[in-house]
């Protein structure tokens, strides 16, 4: 949990989890992770945030992947794997490593319309110059020392980093596409280590008409209280409005050298999102408030579809990415 505890249950819940943090930390140099992540998600049994770790489905091969199970009873079979006690019943899903989403409408609700139309203005893929990754072109961001509007997306769509050119891809139809510059990349970062943000921002080659400051992002989801339905437009699977948050995860490890994003919401049900959707922002569906970015995915071994979706904190991207760079949403 990265927001404020509102209630003795979530003070107890932050405890516990700062608990499996720590537990987390210590094991990060075995040669087979038994986890790849630790938070809080919803337990419907009891209906409120339980603790929760994303288990190695490799290592905990005897129990069907993408299902929560008590930790308790998953403890009876592996009794030599040691768990730490933290004062409440915790919960674990198997899934299969995280990776990056970034490889080479339904529903018509005014809100939403408005929102896409206010914040969303590139809807097709953008691709990298240099390393031909796609990706989504995310969300206005307001950069005033360009006195203009720029795009956030995930830095892992620019392995170059700062400078990279970057273009929309347009599809002309009878399979042939065409590239259109966009912009370069300005601001970037990428996790190099434990607990890191995967963030970089457009500087557009040309000025989005009416250049204001006005229009902005103003309202986030601060903390979770139940499973919430969320619409996100990602570049490749269009305009989704059938998933929902179930969950925070404060560190999803994706790349076996530790690497591991800090403060994502873990989004269901499977095949929601596709390669080519990192980047995109993702809202709720009931009042329009910005969750975050979409980062990663969970797959099932040699199916190339995502059965859980990873999107980083908008809120906590602003208060340790963005006010250092002098970006505002």
């Amino acid at each position: 949990m990265w927001w404020e505890p509102s209630t003795e249950h979530e003070a107890r819940l932050a405890r516990a989890v700062e608990q499996l943090k720590s537990w987390f930390r210590e094991r990060r140099e075995e040669a087979t992770p038994i986890a790849w992540g630790v938070g809080s998600a919803w337990e419907a049994g009891s209906e409120e945030l339980a603790p929760f770790i994303l288990l190695n489905s490799e290592y905990f091969s005897v129990f069907p992947a993408f299902r929560l199970y008590p930790l308790d009873f998953i403890k009876l079979f592996f009794p030599h794997v040691s768990f730490p006690e933290v004062g409440l019943p915790i919960y674990a899903m198997p899934v299969t490593p995280p990776r990056l989403s970034s490889r080479t409408f339904e529903e018509q609700m005014s809100l939403l319309e408005g929102l896409l139309e206010a914040f969303v203005p590139i809807r097709e893929p953008i691709v990298s110059g240099s390393k031909g990754s796609t990706g989504t072109a995310g969300i206005l961001v307001w950069d005033p020392a360009a006195q203009a509007h720029g795009l956030l997306t995930a830095g892992h769509v620019f392995p170059d980093g700062m400078g990279s050119q970057v273009d929309i891809l347009r599809n002309l139809g009878w399979f042939y596409e065409w590239r259109e510059h966009l912009g370069e990349v300005s601001h970037h970062i990428i996790p190099t280590g434990p607990a890191g943000w995967d963030a970089a921002v457009i500087r557009l080659a040309k000025a989005l008409e009416p250049e204001r400051e006005g229009v902005r992002v103003r309202r986030f989801v601060e903390s979770f209280k139940s499973p919430e339905r969320v619409v996100v437009q990602g570049a490749v699977s269009g305009f989704v409005s059938h998933a929902a948050v179930q969950g925070a995860l404060t560190e999803i490890e994706f790349a076996k050298d530790g690497r591991s994003w800090a403060n994502c919401w873990f989004m269901t049900p499977s095949g929601v999102l596709k390669g080519g959707d990192s980047g995109s922002a993702v809202f709720t569906r009931q009042d329009g408030r910005l969750l975050g970015i979409y980062v990663g995915s969970s797959h099932l071994v040699d199916v190339d579809m995502a059965l859980s979706h990873y999107v980083q904190d908008a809120l906590s991207l602003e208060i340790n990415v963005l006010r250092g760079w002098n970006i505002s949403f």
